[in-house]
C-alpha cells in the first residue's frame, strides 16, 4: 500500500508544473503537462494554445501595495514618461535622473512658467547677473547655475516693506487683530500717511512696528453687550418680517448678491417663502428664520424710505435677531444651517462687524466639514438634485471664505493652498440652475481665479513674510503667468463686451474686477516701495522690475476704474456686499499713490472721478460709514475739490490716460478671476 502511495506521489510531481497556464489558472486547477515543452492535458483536450502571461502574474508587488494602487501608479508613470518602457532598469534610471536638489524653497501651483514681464532690451529684467544674490550664503554649485540661467533676482526689499508696514489693527474695542499685508490695510494706511505729509518715517520708533495706524475720521462700529443693553431688545426672533419687506429684500438679494454667491435656488426659496407666509409651520426651522432675518439685515437699509433711519434701524434689529438664533442653527447643522451662516456673515460684513463675519463663516465651514461636503461625501435621501445643491453650496462657501479672509488678511479654510483632497466635482448646471443673473460657467471661472489668488497669497505674502521663504522675480513672473493662463481660457460669453446682457453685466463685471484686483495684489508692493523709498534707492539691476510692475499696478487700477464706471452708468453697482466698495477703494488708493509718484494731471482727474464712483456705490451699510475717511484723505491732499459729497452724481465716461506702451501691452495679456477685496480705510 505504501509502495503504491509513493508511486502516485512521484507521478504527480512529474506531471504537474510549477506554474499553471492561464486557462488552468482561471479554472483554479493545476496543469498536467506530460511534455514540458508541449501543452497541458486540458488545453490539448479543447485544442487551444497553452500559454502563460507573466505580465498578469506580476500585477503587483505582493507584500507592498494593493492591486488598485499598483495600477494607478503604473498609469501615472506612463502619463509622466510616455516614451519610456516601464522596466526595472528604466525605472531605476529615471529615479536617478530626478534625484536633483530642489533650489526653490517655495511651494508652487501648477501654472505656466513663461514670464509676462517683457520689456525692451535696454531695460531687460532677466539680464541682471548675480548682483542681488547674497554672497554670504553657501549654495550648491548647480543651484547657483540654475539661478543664473533663469535670471532669478531676490527681492528682500518687498519682504522688508511688509514687515515695516505692520500687521496688527485695533478694532472698536481696542483689541489688536491680525491683518495680513494682502488685505490692503497696511497699503492704504501707508498711502494715506504719505499723502497727509506724515511720510514713511512718521512712525515713531518707540511704537510697535507691527501695529497699523488706525483711521482718523471713522471708528469701526462696536457691538453692544446684551448685559448693558438689555432694555433695547430687537424683538422676538421667531417673528417674521412683514411680507412686503421680505419680498422687496429677497428681490434685491437675488439681483445683487445671488449673482455673486449662489446660496439658495430661487425657485425653492420663493416656494418655501410662500409656504411660510401661508401659515405652514412644518418647514420653519431656526436656520430658515436666521436666513430671512439675515436677508433683511443685508438688504433693508437700501430700501427707499421717507426716513432713512427707519430702515437702518430695521436692518440692525434683524441682524440682532439673526444673531440670537445662531446657537440653534448650529444645533441643526445641516445645509440650511450653512446657508443661514453664509448670509449672516455677509450681513455682518456689510454692517461693519468684520470680526463677527469672519467667525461665523468659520462656523459654516465646520458644519460643511461635518457633513463631508469637502470630500463630496454628502449623504442625501433626495438623490441627484440635493447632491448638486450640496456641491454648489460647498463652492459658494469656498468663495465667500476666500473673499472674506482676503479682505481681512486672515487665513482661509483651505490652508495650505495645495490641498488637493478638498475638490468635490462642480455641480451640473443642468440640474441646478445658476440663476437668471449668473451666466453658465461662471462658478468654474470664479473658483479657478480664487485658487490662483490663494496661491499668490501664499507665495508672495504669507510664505516670504512669515515662513522665511525667499522671494524673487520668478515668483512674480509665475503669478502673472497663472493669471494670463486664466484669462486665456475664459469662455467668450464671459468676456466683458458692450453687447453683454444687462442681467449678466454685474456678475461678469465682478469676475473681471476680481482679475484686476488679483493683478494689483501681485504688483502693488512695487508701487508702494517706489513711493515711500524712491526707486533711486533700489539696486540698478532691480530697477526695471520695480518700475515696470509699479506701472503695471497703475494700469490695473485704471482698468478697474473703467469697469466700475460702466457698472455705475448701467446701475448694476451695489453696496449690499463689500466687494464693489473694496474694488473701488483699492483702485483709488493705487491712483492716489500714482499721483504722488508720477505727478501727472491725468492721475489727479482720475482720482476725483474714482471718488465720485465711490460715493455712488457707498449709499448704505458699512461703505456709507467709511466714506468720510476717504473724503478726508483726498481733501487734505487737494484731490476732492469739485466733488460733491452726495451719491446723486451723473457720471460721464472718461478718456483713457494713455499709459506708455510697455505698460499697456502686458496688461492686455494678463488674466484672472477672483475677487480680491482689499481692506479699507
Amino acid at each position: 500500500m505504501s509502495t503504491r502511495s509513493s508511486k502516485v506521489t512521484k507521478k504527480s510531481r512529474v506531471s504537474r508544473t510549477a506554474i499553471s497556464c492561464d486557462r488552468c489558472k482561471s479554472r483554479k486547477t493545476k496543469c498536467n503537462k506530460p511534455d514540458a515543452d508541449g501543452p497541458c492535458d486540458y488545453c490539448r483536450s479543447i485544442d487551444e494554445v497553452c500559454s502563460v502571461d507573466m505580465e498578469k502574474r506580476r500585477q503587483k508587488p505582493f507584500y507592498f501595495v494593493s492591486e488598485e494602487e499598483y495600477r494607478l501608479l503604473r498609469e501615472l508613470c506612463s502619463n509622466c514618461f510616455p516614451d519610456e518602457e516601464l522596466t526595472i532598469p528604466n525605472l531605476r534610471r529615471l529615479i536617478d535622473e530626478n534625484k536633483k536638489p530642489a533650489f526653490k524653497t517655495q511651494t508652487y501651483v501648477s501654472t505656466p512658467t513663461m514670464s509676462l514681464i517683457e520689456v525692451s532690451a535696454e531695460t531687460s529684467i532677466l539680464d541682471c547677473g548675480d548682483e542681488a544674490i547674497d554672497q554670504g550664503e553657501v549654495l550648491l554649485h548647480d543651484v547657483e547655475e540654475a539661478q543664473t540661467e533663469e535670471g532669478e533676482i531676490l527681492l528682500p526689499e518687498i519682504v522688508n516693506l511688509h514687515h515695516d508696514l505692520g500687521c496688527l489693527l485695533a478694532d472698536a474695542h481696542g483689541e489688536y487683530r491680525y491683518m495680513g499685508a494682502e488685505s490692503g490695510a497696511s497699503f492704504n494706511s501707508a498711502v494715506r500717511s504719505w499723502m497727509l505729509r506724515m511720510g514713511a518715517g512718521a512712525r515713531s520708533k518707540e511704537k510697535d512696528r507691527d501695529k497699523i495706524p488706525g483711521m482718523l475720521k471713522v471708528s469701526p462700529p462696536s457691538v453692544k453687550s446684551p448685559l448693558t443693553d438689555a432694555a433695547s431688545s430687537p424683538g422676538n426672533p421667531c417673528q417674521f418680517p412683514s411680507q412686503d419687506l421680505l419680498s422687496a429684500c429677497a428681490a434685491r438679494f437675488f439681483e445683487q448678491v445671488h449673482c455673486l454667491y449662489w446660496i439658495y435656488s430661487a425657485e425653492s426659496f420663493y416656494t418655501r417663502l410662500e409656504t411660510t407666509h401661508s401659515g405652514d409651520v412644518g418647514q420653519i426651522t431656526a436656520s430658515w428664520l436666521c436666513s430671512l432675518h439675515s436677508i433683511v439685515a443685508l438688504c433693508a437699509s437700501c430700501e427707499p424710505s421717507p426716513n432713512g433711519l427707519v430702515n437702518g434701524q430695521r436692518a440692525h434689529d434683524s441682524l440682532e435677531m439673526a444673531k440670537s438664533l445662531v446657537t440653534r442653527v448650529c444645533d441643526e447643522a445641516d445645509l440650511d444651517s450653512i446657508r443661514a451662516l453664509i448670509v449672516l456673515s455677509l450681513a455682518f460684513h456689510s454692517n461693519g462687524f468684520t470680526n463677527s463675519a469672519y467667525l461665523h463663516i468659520g462656523l459654516a465651514v465646520r458644519i460643511a466639514f461635518s457633513l463631508g461636503l469637502h470630500l463630496d461625501k454628502y449623504s442625501t435621501k433626495s438623490g441627484v438634485v440635493s447632491q448638486a445643491h450640496a456641491r454648489r453650496l460647498w463652492w459658494t462657501l469656498y468663495l465667500v471664505d476666500q473673499d472674506l479672509s482676503l479682505a481681512l488678511g486672515k487665513p482661509g479654510m483651505n490652508s495650505p493652498p495645495n490641498e488637493t483632497s478638498w475638490k468635490p466635482p462642480l455641480p451640473s448646471e443642468f440640474v441646478v440652475s445658476p440663476g437668471s443673473h449668473t451666466p453658465n460657467g461662471y462658478l468654474e471661472q470664479c473658483i479657478r481665479l480664487a485658487q490662483i489668488t490663494q496661491s499668490i497669497r501664499q507665495n508672495l505674502y504669507d510664505g516670504p513674510v512669515h515662513g522665511g521663504q525667499k522671494l524673487s522675480n520668478t515668483h512674480f513672473n509665475d503669478a502673472m503667468a497663472a493669471l494670463q493662463s486664466w484669462l486665456d481660457h475664459v469662455p467668450p460669453h464671459l468676456h466683458l463686451s458692450p453687447s453683454i446682457s444687462l442681467s449678466y453685466r454685474r456678475s461678469v463685471s465682478l469676475l473681471h474686477l476680481r482679475y484686476w484686483s488679483a493683478m494689483m495684489l501681485v504688483t502693488k508692493p512695487f508701487l508702494l516701495c517706489n513711493l515711500l523709498q524712491g526707486i533711486e534707492h533700489v539696486e540698478s539691476a532691480k530697477r526695471p522690475i520695480f518700475a515696470t510692475l509699479a506701472k503695471t499696478c497703475v494700469s490695473a487700477a485704471e482698468s478697474t476704474f473703467e469697469i466700475l464706471e460702466t457698472m455705475v452708468l448701467h446701475k448694476v453697482a451695489s453696496s449690499l456686499v463689500m466687494a464693489d466698495y473694496l474694488f473701488a477703494l483699492q483702485a483709488l488708493q493705487v491712483i492716489v499713490a500714482a499721483c504722488g509718484l508720477y505727478h501727472m494731471d491725468g492721475h489727479q482727474a482720475r482720482a476725483k472721478q474714482c471718488l465720485r464712483i465711490l460715493l455712488a456705490i457707498s449709499v448704505s451699510g458699512y461703505p456709507k460709514h467709511l466714506i468720510p475717511e476717504t473724503l478726508f484723505q483726498l481733501q487734505q491732499c487737494g484731490l476732492a475739490e469739485g466733488v460733491e459729497e452726495t451719491s446723486n452724481i451723473t457720471l460721464q465716461p472718461s478718456e483713457p490716460l494713455g499709459y506708455p506702451q510697455m505698460v499697456t501691452e502686458p496688461m492686455q495679456r494678463y488674466v484672472v478671476v477672483y475677487q480680491t477685496p482689499i481692506e479699507f480705510y
